[in-house]
């Protein structure tokens, strides 16, 4: 969401991207595709540019799965 234009904006779109599992700082999120075979992580910027891939990992529950009471 930008808030100077109040419109929201997608940062990527790819098969078996998932919601981010964290976020380093204010514009910088570490997210997850997993495209059936492997998962990687990638650090993807609000700025712009491309996402970098960060390391190969298992594909275990992210945020989408924490509980909050």
């Amino acid at each position: 969401y930008d808030k100077a234009t109040q419109k929201d904006s997608s940062l990527s779109s790819q098969v078996g991207l998932k919601t981010p599992i964290y976020w380093l700082n204010n514009t910088v999120a570490i997210l997850r595709i997993n495209d059936g075979n492997k998962s990687v992580n990638y650090a993807i910027s609000t700025d712009g540019g491309d996402a970098k891939k960060i390391q190969d990992v298992s594909d275990v529950a992210g945020i989408g799965r924490w509980y909050y009471y």
